[in-house]
């Protein structure tokens, strides 16, 4: 840098000098800030049916965009097919033997299982969380140190992007961590026109099957039947139903995407930790399961979008096959931001994955869902228990990825091994340490059972 060097530029150098020095903290301190964080999860979202996952419909524009900046992962799976034990699971790392969720009547997070926005307080973050799904009201403890938090049946997706988008503007200056989470994906299925006739009698509306629907009292009972709750107008139409789901999931990813461009219009989103993910799937036929989750833990059900957008920490446009766990969420976001994890911790951080710094990873996944049903994944195979019965199904998930046959009297030492490493993981999640919640209101209840939750 030159200087000038008479006496009546002294003046100017010194002003010059202090200029350069500003610049440079400010370069300094904009290049060292911690990155926010804005977890988008969706309820009820199966992998298969976003296009950047290889769906036939173009679904999911906006979050396509989102993973070429990032990473996406193909083998996501849920810690559950059941909201009350995943979400849990998710923003805590840990299952039940340390967070105490059993089942929806027991919806209390242990106190001494962390959340993720307790763990982000002490490093300076401002969190907030907004939903329109009823059932996440009702965990209680994910709004610990939450310092804006709704949940609001009575909105609809472009509503809750709306209120996201306010927030922003008005916390763009502080660090923050924003957790959204979108009802419009679950049943029953009404998106708003366009996107309620976006895909009917398109080129996948073909081998249509027609099934009765439930009956009032048998809601969300049986096989082959479209639940009450879920029927309109009296339509038996099995592609008409899934088209409203395909259609949802569009409405959804249009949201998200009004999102991303506030985020680049307030100047964020280069510095913002992006992650779209799910609680669980859906069954959409599957084992003749129509328009609802819980129960059997299928790929339907388990298999989620998981997609993580951060230049400064991992690579864009990369596609990650090996199998994780979302519960691993939580790890992951705390080895980007270099913070030290505190409490107990179940899951492992998959951030080596996504740099390609580690190749040997957890090779098992495991999963509860309902009260008495566990499974343990591998990438090749999937062991079911149901507990009650002590019934077991192996399924060779590389031949078999409908998960049709048992082959656990073919595959005696898969088997064998599987189960054993099922059985432990089980005697440890079963001894839970959580208080318990008082009983649900019949009003609870009724509203929980309307949406296949009970």
């Amino acid at each position: 840098m030159l200087f000038l060097k008479d006496k009546k530029s002294r003046y100017f150098n010194f002003i010059l000098l202090i200029l350069v020095i500003v610049f440079l903290k400010i370069c300094f301190f904009k290049g060292s800030k911690q990155p926010n964080i804005i977890l988008i999860t969706i309820d009820g979202l199966r992998a298969d049916h976003l296009s950047c996952y290889g769906y036939g419909r173009l679904t999911t524009p906006n979050v396509d965009k989102l993973a070429k900046d990032g990473v996406i992962f193909l083998q996501a799976i849920a810690p559950s097919t059941e909201t009350a034990y995943s979400i849990p699971a998710m923003i805590t790392s840990t299952y039940s033997h340390y967070n105490g969720i059993d089942q929806w009547r027991d919806t209390l997070i242990n106190p001494s299982a962390r959340t993720l926005s307790e763990m982000l307080l002490n490093n300076g973050y401002y969190a907030a969380f907004f939903s329109n799904g009823y059932p996440l009201g009702l965990i209680k403890g994910i709004d610990r140190e939450m310092k804006d938090f709704m949940v609001d049946e009575n909105i609809s997706a472009e509503k809750l992007t709306s209120i996201s988008m306010d927030w922003l503007k008005l916390n763009q200056n502080r660090k923050f961590f924003l957790w959204i989470h979108y009802f419009d994906t679950h049943s029953p299925y009404s998106p708003p026109p366009p996107y309620n006739t976006l895909f009917i009698k398109d080129e996948l509306d073909i081998n249509d099957k027609n099934i009765p629907i439930a009956s009032f009292d048998k809601d969300w009972a049986g096989f082959d039947i479209i639940p009450y709750s879920v029927a309109r107008n009296n339509i038996t139409s099995v592609n008409y139903y899934i088209s409203q789901y395909d259609g949802a999931i569009r409405f959804t990813d249009e949201q998200i995407g009004v999102l991303l461009d506030k985020l680049r219009e307030l100047k964020l989103y280069e510095n913002t930790i992006i992650v779209i993910t799910a609680d669980h799937g859906e069954n959409l036929g599957e084992h003749n399961r129509y328009f609802q989750h819980g129960g059997m833990p299928f790929d339907t059900l388990l298999h989620v979008p998981l997609i993580f957008k951060y230049e400064s920490a991992i690579s864009k446009n990369k596609k990650i096959k090996t199998q994780v766990s979302s519960a691993g969420i939580v790890p992951t976001l705390l080895d980007m931001l270099k913070i030290k994890r505190s409490g107990d911790i179940d899951e492992k951080s998959f951030l080596g994955l996504a740099q390609d710094k580690i190749e040997n990873y957890n090779p098992y996944v495991f999963s509860k869902c309902a009260a008495s049903i566990y499974s343990i994944r591998t990438e090749k195979y999937k062991l079911i228990w149901l507990v009650n019965s002590d019934k077991y199904s192996l399924y060779d998930l590389h031949n078999d990825k409908d998960e049709l046959y048992d082959v656990k009297d073919i595959k005696k030492e898969e088997f064998d091994f599987l189960r054993n490493k099922l059985r432990k993981w089980f005697i440890r999640n079963r001894s839970s340490i959580s208080p318990k919640m008082p009983p649900f209101d019949k009003d609870t209840i009724d509203k929980l059972r309307s949406l296949g939750y009970l």
